[in-house]
């Protein structure tokens, strides 16, 4: 088995709300999850390419909520815009709650190839695919 526990610590504090979009804080947060992924010490390739794709999917869900954001402050964006975001940063939390819950499952012996079919299928379509 794997230590995951840094990874899944920095994943259950992941979180955002409509004010914390586009903050450096939350742009921080998702890069120590990069770091604390590349770290786990591991030579499952699997394991390795799991971390990386569940990273990906967050950083475009918390990506569009911010072009969105940027979008609607410089008078681009129209009311649309402050749902639609919404329903990004709800994607977004879902992830973050999802990560937590692989990474559980991950630890009690799942293999993390097991989300990767998932994780494909939202980096081919991530308007309409769910991580």
């Amino acid at each position: 088995m794997t230590d995951l526990s840094e990874v899944r610590a920095l994943a259950a504090d992941l979180s955002l709300t409509e004010a914390e979009v586009d903050t450096a804080e939350k742009v921080a947060a998702m890069a120590e999850l990069k770091r604390a992924t590349l770290a786990v010490a591991s030579t499952d390739a699997n394991l390795a390419q799991w971390l990386s794709e569940e990273h990906y999917a967050g950083g475009v869900l918390m990506t569009a909520a911010t072009m969105n954001k940027r979008a609607e402050a410089s008078g681009k964006g129209d009311a649309f815009n402050a749902v639609s975001r919404g329903d990004l940063i709800a994607r977004y939390n879902r992830w973050a709650a999802q990560l937590v819950a692989r990474i559980d499952a991950v630890d009690g012996g799942a293999a993390p190839t097991q989300f990767l079919p998932q994780l494909a299928r939202f980096r081919a379509d991530p308007v309409h695919v769910l991580p």
